[in-house]
């Protein structure tokens, strides 16, 4: 299975229906430590990707709240030689906001930062970044989809235990 065909969410937020759709997408997650998460805003992390291409909405974790997401609705897809920049972009953004580290990947995958550790891994993170590793991704676009092994959940974890510094 390519990664196009492996990434999906659950959309909530197609207007005038009570189902709630399996689209092509990803969840973002970013993580600050022992800061409160800024205000995230969807429209801004949107821009990142060609006009069009994107829905992107907020979503918080009410038991942690140095945890922030956003929900990105693939509406098309970009080019596959643009797909890895477009991602680590997206994954910048966090940090340029002071996230620690930020990881991805589709609705299965959690939002707590022990499935980087090495108790909690579900081999579900598409991908991670921190200013320190930089893009942390095993797979583009239209290639065999492969998650995150030990080695670089590893490097992610050193970050989140070093309080950002790898």
């Amino acid at each position: 299975m390519t990664t196009k065909e492996a990434l999906g969410i659950i959309w909530t937020q197609k207007l005038g229906t009570i189902e709630h759709p399996e689209v092509d997408g990803l969840i973002f997650y970013g993580y600050w430590g022992e800061h409160l998460l800024p205000k995230l805003d969807p429209k801004d992390f949107c821009r990142i990707w060609p006009k069009g291409s994107t829905e992107c909405i907020y979503r918080s974790w009410e038991e942690d709240y140095h945890v922030g997401s956003i929900e990105m609705h693939i509406v098309s897809y970009p080019s596959s030689c643009e797909w890895l920049s477009l991602l680590e972009s997206s994954m910048k953004w966090f940090t340029d906001l002071g996230a620690i580290i930020v990881w991805c990947g589709g609705e299965v995958s959690s939002q707590s930062i022990e499935s980087l550790g090495p108790d909690g891994r579900d081999g579900l993170v598409y991908a991670g970044y921190s200013s320190q590793t930089g893009l942390l991704c095993l797979s583009g676009l239209n290639e065999e989809v492969k998650y995150l092994g030990d080695a670089e959940s590893d490097r992610l974890w050193k970050v989140i235990k070093n309080g950002g510094v790898d």
